[in-house]
C-alpha cells in the first residue's frame, strides 16, 4: 500500500511539473508576440520619418504614408513585378522625379505599366496643354514613343531612348564660320527661325522660315534647303513664287510689291 502511494503522488509530481513547463512556455509565447509587435511599430516609425525626410530633402510635398504603404516600407522586398497605376511628374532641384500623388491640371501625369515607382514597360504621358507622349518607357524615361502636339501631330519621336524632332521649331545660325540649325537657340529676331516639319535636325516637308530682317519663305523643304513650291517675300515687298531646286530658284515668277510680273525663271534660266 505504501509502495501504491509513493508512486500515486511520484506521477502526480510529473504532471504538475509539466503543467507548469507549459504555463512558462506559453508566458513565453505571448512575451515573444509582445516583442515582436513592438519592433514591428518602431520599423513603421522609421518608415514615416524615412518617407517625411526623403520628401523634405526633394522640397517635394509627401502625405503620410497610410497604414498599407508603411507596412511595405517596414518589411521591404525588392519588386520585379510591374504594376499599372498613375504617376506624376515633380520638379526638383536635382531634376524631375516621379511621384503617386499630383495635379494633372499642372503637372505631366503619366498612365501605363511601372517598375520600382518608375514608368517601366507601355504607357502615356499627359501634359496639362494638350500634349501626349505615347509608347514605351526604360527606368522612368522615353524609349521607344512618339511626342504629340496637342492638334495630335506628332512632332518628334524617342528610338532606344534618343530624341528626334520631327515638327518644331529651329534657328538658323552661323558657327565657326558655317550656317546650320539649332533647337531653341536665340532670342527672337536675333537669329532667321524655321517652324515646320524637321528630319535629322533639319527642315524637311513643309515650313515656314523668318529670317532676322523680316524676308519670309513658305512651301517645301527637303534636307534644309527650299525643294519644291513655295513663296519667297522680300524685307522690301517683292514676291517670288513658283519652284525651287536644293535652294535655288527653278521655276518660277517674280512680282514687284504692286503684283506686277517682272520677270520670270524657267529650269533655272532667267527669262
Amino acid at each position: 500500500m505504501f509502495k501504491f502511494f509513493t508512486i500515486f503522488f511520484a506521477l502526480m509530481s510529473i504532471i504538475l511539473a509539466g503543467c507548469g513547463s507549459t504555463s512558462h512556455d506559453l508566458q513565453v509565447t505571448e512575451e515573444s508576440q509582445e516583442v515582436e509587435k513592438q519592433l514591428y511599430e518602431e520599423k513603421r516609425l522609421e518608415a514615416i520619418l524615412a518617407a517625411l525626410d526623403a520628401a523634405a530633402a526633394a522640397k517635394v510635398p509627401e502625405p503620410v504614408p497610410s497604414a498599407v504603404e508603411t507596412e511595405s516600407k517596414a518589411q521591404p522586398k525588392q519588386n520585379t513585378s510591374k504594376e499599372t497605376n498613375a504617376l506624376f511628374q515633380w520638379k526638383t532641384s536635382s531634376g524631375y522625379v516621379w511621384i503617386n500623388f499630383g495635379d494633372a491640371e499642372s503637372q505631366p501625369k503619366y498612365e501605363g505599366e511601372r517598375k520600382n515607382g518608375n514608368p517601366d514597360g507601355l504607357g502615356m504621358l499627359y501634359y496639362p496643354d494638350g500634349q501626349r507622349v505615347e509608347g514605351q518607357w526604360k527606368d522612368g524615361k522615353n524609349w521607344n514613343a512618339k511626342h504629340y502636339n496637342k492638334d495630335g501631330k506628332v512632332i518628334g519621336k524617342w528610338v532606344n531612348g534618343h530624341w528626334n524632332l520631327q515638327w518644331g521649331v529651329l534657328f538658323k545660325r552661323s558657327v565657326n564660320g558655317e550656317l546650320g540649325w539649332y533647337e531653341n537657340y536665340g532670342e527672337k529676331g536675333q537669329y532667321g527661325k524655321y517652324e515646320g516639319g524637321i528630319k535629322n535636325g533639319k527642315p524637311d516637308g513643309h515650313g515656314k522660315y523668318i529670317s532676322p530682317n523680316g524676308s519670309m519663305f513658305e512651301g517645301e523643304y527637303r534636307d534644309g534647303k527650299r525643294n519644291g513650291q513655295g513663296k519667297y517675300i522680300n524685307y522690301d515687298g517683292i514676291i517670288w513664287v513658283g519652284e525651287f531646286r536644293e535652294g535655288n530658284l527653278w521655276n518660277v515668277t517674280r512680282y514687284d510689291k504692286d503684283g506686277n510680273i517682272k520677270w520670270k525663271i524657267v529650269n533655272g534660266v532667267k527669262q
